[in-house]
């Protein structure tokens, strides 16, 4: 509870050597339970504005004065490239102000097609990062006419496609299969843009050909934390949240079919080791609003006993979609696949739940990757 007092100061004419004040209380405002969250809510939307401004003309002067200077450097030293593109990338991107945290590491028995969910325009300068080795890009052509950043993406030999244009995606395509055959990783957000529900949009086809016919591994990233912190549809920068890249483990692309990669791309899987026994089993993965507390195998709750009966993967539909086998209730293991929905949820957290009768206990449970 806030509590506001206004008062004012009132001297009258002074008396032998002494002066009497008088402080006068005009109001009293209390602020109740709702308002106080409004006062907070307004005000952090008042500092992440003048903060925003801030970072802004930070980013904007160190593009300035170290962006030319990279790009003298990597005509004279052309080899170094992407080194010089990967150290400014993080120049940039630290000052954002973005805290972050990276879990695993890029292979070194590449070339890769890496693709990279696309949550925000800050993904342009968190990959690099990571990368070590030759690199470029399948990039939107509009990013080619911005200034200074155009230079550096035709110096580190991006590709421009015009999503529009099937014909020019197609050839953008077929330039990338040259460089991976130079030795190049080819970055591509599979999406074809920034989602603007922070939600995983539909897989465009086109880099699953180019990995097919270049006959190189998939390696999948997942960024967490950007869509938050600077979204499409936010100019502001929230600096209290931290991102997140997962590094996935390579996937073969030697007599797959696009669709079965697509399938992949969309789901991840795990292993449940039970010791016990148990009437029922549930497994749910909630998504960032919602914790389902019945046992009705609705609103993402899976019921282990029950057999997938669909075809393909269940992608697309309702936070925690899973299906697995069925299983007796006793000791024993069983996997579990989740789509896409519940996959990029944000609290990386799996409910499981056993109905026991008289006499029944579970005495281990474990998870395995698959």
């Amino acid at each position: 509870m806030w509590r506001w007092q206004d008062s004012n100061l009132r001297s009258p004419a002074p008396k032998a050597g002494r002066i009497i004040c008088y402080f006068c209380i005009e109001k009293i405002i209390i602020l109740s339970q709702k308002q106080h969250i409004n006062y907070s809510t307004y005000m952090k939307n008042i500092f992440q504005i003048f903060n925003s401004i801030f970072i802004y003309l930070r980013t904007l002067i160190i593009l300035v004065i170290l962006g030319p200077l990279a790009i003298i450097f990597m005509i004279l030293v052309s080899k170094y490239s992407h080194k010089i593109a990967s150290k400014l990338s993080y120049l940039l991107f630290k000052s954002f102000g973005v805290k972050y945290k990276i879990i695993g590491t890029i292979p070194n028995n590449g070339p890769f097609v890496i693709m990279h969910n696309h949550s925000s325009f800050l993904d342009l300068f968190f990959l690099p990062i990571v990368l070590k080795e030759k690199y470029t890009a399948i990039i939107a052509a509009k990013n080619f006419k911005i200034p200074i950043i155009g230079s550096i993406l035709q110096r580190m030999k991006g590709i421009p496609i015009h999503r529009k244009n099937k014909l020019q995606s197609r050839k953008s395509i077929e330039i990338a299969q040259k460089r991976i055959k130079e030795g190049y990783h080819i970055a591509i957000f599979p999406e074809g843009t920034r989602t603007i529900t922070g939600k995983l949009s539909q897989l465009k086809k086109g880099g699953f050909h180019m990995a097919i016919n270049a006959k190189v591994k998939i390696l999948p990233v997942i960024i967490k934390g950007l869509y938050d912190i600077k979204p499409k549809t936010r100019w502001t920068i929230n600096t209290s949240i931290e991102a997140i890249m997962i590094i996935e483990k390579p996937i073969n692309t030697i007599d797959q079919s696009v669709d079965n990669l697509i399938d992949r791309e969309f789901t991840s899987s795990f292993k449940i080791v039970v010791t016990g026994s148990y009437g029922g089993c549930w497994v749910c993965m909630p998504d960032n609003t919602a914790w389902n507390t019945s046992l009705s195998g609705k609103n993402g709750w899976a019921d282990m006993f029950t057999a997938y009966g669909g075809s393909g993967v269940p992608r697309n539909t309702s936070p925690g979609c899973a299906f697995a086998g069925n299983m007796t209730g006793s000791s024993g293991s069983f996997t579990c696949v989740f789509g896409t929905e519940s996959s990029s949820n944000g609290n990386n957290k799996i409910l499981i739940r056993f109905k026991l009768t008289s006499g029944q206990s579970i005495s281990t449970i474990s998870f395995q990757a698959t």
